[in-house]
């Protein structure tokens, strides 16, 4: 009697216990797959929200506009127009800053190979070429991208 009361004991300790690493390893998993799921998320909202925004804002001062002015609907249509040539300027002025940034970054880099020895520009192509791809996945700086905590801006 005694030892069908120990075997029963300890059969229900080692399933609590297998069942609370086996609980535990599947709560990690499902829990990396929801912030995962929730990152993604995030950064699809983000994106919506980037590209809604000049819009949105252009509305929403277009409308303040018009209430604090009293535009009449000629001068509605006439800063709509400016606003949208205003919007497109700063487009065009941001596509040029990118393309400043990623030469001036290019110019850096060349800049470090010049002083490093052979075995020191293969270990820095190697990390330029680790920062890219790990750019491509979203997890370093890009436009519009999460930045690593401490993470250099190289390309």
């Amino acid at each position: 009697m005694k030892k069908t009361i120990i075997y029963a004991v300890v059969l229900v300790v080692v399933s609590l216990a297998v069942g609370a690493v086996v609980g535990t390893l599947f709560e990690r998993r499902s829990g990396h797959a929801r912030r995962k799921h929730f990152i993604e998320g995030m950064r699809e909202k983000m994106k919506d929200r980037r590209e809604k925004r000049p819009e949105k804002v252009e509305g929403v001062l277009l409308n303040r506009l018009t209430q604090q002015l009293n535009l009449t609907q000629d001068q509605q249509v006439k800063v709509k127009a400016i606003l949208d040539d205003a919007r497109k300027g700063v487009e065009v002025f941001r596509e040029g800053a990118y393309k400043k940034m990623a030469d001036i970054r290019e110019e850096t880099n060349t800049k470090i190979q010049g002083i490093l020895t052979a075995d020191q520009k293969e270990k820095f192509t190697k990390i330029i070429s680790d920062l890219k791809e790990r750019q491509g996945k979203g997890k370093c700086l890009k436009p519009g991208g999460p930045r690593p905590p401490g993470g250099p801006d190289i390309e």
